[in-house]
């Protein structure tokens, strides 16, 4: 599909031209590969047409027939497809994500009027975001600093884990900025609203984001371990409590908010937390050495980890150690009682 503004609107008939879409997958060689010549689709992007067959003649003058599909149906179809992606969901990046690139803006159907092209009208906003360079130059919106984008998400982390540890931050702030007021902040600018979707293909791993910080080249693994150099662990993960979203992934949230994602999306009618399980937990344990390389003192992370039950860095391990071990055998569980907070204030 494509997106724009459509001109033309009077041709009732769209008519095969003879031609097939090509996927965006380049040849380098004269050897065809199994990616070159297979996409996966899931089923639920495939939407039916009915065709009928019609005469038409080539331009050398040879009569022959074609497929044609009414305007309207394609239309139709079109409607269905794009609500069936959920464009208004927090899912909808993700969604769009499933479509198959094709190098092509023009379909192999064309009308009376010359038009190749089906319009999605409305688009959601910053879907057609230009993404920055690793090396760009971009300003903090928290703070008055500015530094490449390669360095934002580590930079926004710390603002971020100073506010949830209830620590001054010894950066002078924008006027008007509270962070600990910013109850669901994107990991990569620190402000409430972006989208931002984890991918997990096998061993691939991809993250998807409206964000216009949004660092394309982030080494995933590399950034959950955290460092002196680069304490920074806030990255996007998989909720396991979540039910899958269309394109069969687990819903993401950043790992600093996880507290607030299973305070606002899970509660139990007690207004308890949920049974977590225990490797989820592991996924967002933050340790106390990254705490202290932003500037948390012991006392400050203890305190947090009493509030909310969460283990020190002993029983940490034993749970790491235990889902180690944990292959062939069922999930155990770890359930927090404590009523959550909702805000960081």
């Amino acid at each position: 599909m494509a997106t724009g503004t459509h001109q033309n609107q009077s041709s009732s008939i769209w008519t095969w031209t003879g031609d097939y879409l090509q996927l965006g997958v380049g040849f380098d060689s004269n050897i065809a590969t199994h990616c070159q010549c297979v996409v996966q689709v899931p089923g639920i992007l495939f939407h039916p047409l009915a065709p009928t067959i019609v005469p038409v003649q080539t331009d050398e003058g040879r009569n022959t027939a074609t497929w044609s599909i009414p305007d309207a149906q394609l239309k139709e179809v079109l409607k269905s497809a794009w609500e069936e992606l959920d464009p208004k969901s927090a899912e909808f990046l993700g969604n769009i994500g499933i479509i198959p690139f094709l190098e092509k803006t023009s379909l192999p159907y064309e009308n009376l009027a010359g038009d190749k092209c089906l319009y999605v009208k409305d688009l959601p906003q910053n879907v057609n975001i230009t993404k920055k360079g690793a090396e760009d130059n971009i300003d903090c919106y928290l703070c008055e600093k500015s530094l490449k984008l390669k360095d934002m998400r580590k930079h926004v982390g710390k603002h971020l884990l100073l506010a949830l540890r209830d620590v001054e931050d010894p950066a002078p702030l924008r006027p008007g900025v509270v962070v600990k007021d910013i109850i669901d902040a994107c990991g990569w600018c620190g402000r409430d609203g972006c989208q931002t979707h984890l991918i997990k293909k096998g061993s691939s791993i991809s993250i998807t984001s409206n964000c216009p910080y949004h660092y394309q080249k982030l080494s995933y693994k590399r950034a959950l371990q955290s460092s002196q150099a680069s304490p920074c662990t806030n990255v996007p993960i998989h909720c396991p409590i979540c039910p899958p979203s269309l394109t069969g992934q687990p819903k993401s949230f950043w790992k600093y908010n996880a507290l607030y994602h299973l305070a606002s999306h899970h509660l139990t009618p007690e207004g308890l937390f949920p049974t977590v399980p225990p490797q989820l937990l592991v996924e967002i344990y933050i340790t106390s050495k990254e705490e202290a390389s932003v500037g948390i003192c012991q006392s400050k992370t203890d305190e947090f980890r009493d509030f909310w039950d969460i283990p020190d860095t002993d029983g940490f391990e034993i749970i790491q150690e235990n889902e180690r071990n944990k292959r062939g055998r069922l999930d155990s569980t770890l359930v927090v009682q404590r009523p959550p907070k909702i805000s960081r204030s």
